[in-house]
């Protein structure tokens, strides 16, 4: 996600993006978003291996979000992130 982009309650959404080799095995890609402009994220889908998408089915917020960004984590077998970004911009998630 680029940002800008408006996502609406129950939308499905594929989140996409490249993957450049982090140097070290990846053991795990996270996917997480953050309504509050990266302050707390929650997890979407953890995925074995590299992943380069994750489907998400946009949740019930309880009051719209304006300030929305998603992640990825690549995470080697210890868990540590050995590579991570996010969206460029904000998007927003309506009711």
């Amino acid at each position: 996600m680029a940002g800008g982009e408006t996502l609406h309650y129950a939308q499905n959404v594929v989140i996409t993006w490249n993957v450049n080799a982090p140097g070290q095995t990846v053991s795990k890609t996270d996917t997480s978003y953050s309504t509050n402009g990266g302050s707390v994220w929650t997890l979407i889908k953890s995925q074995t291996g590299l992943a380069a998408n994750c489907g998400w089915k946009v949740p019930r917020l309880s009051k719209a979000g304006m300030n929305c960004l998603v992640r990825v984590q690549f995470k080697n077998a210890a868990g540590a992130v050995i590579a991570q970004d996010q969206s460029n911009a904000a998007f927003t998630i309506t009711k």
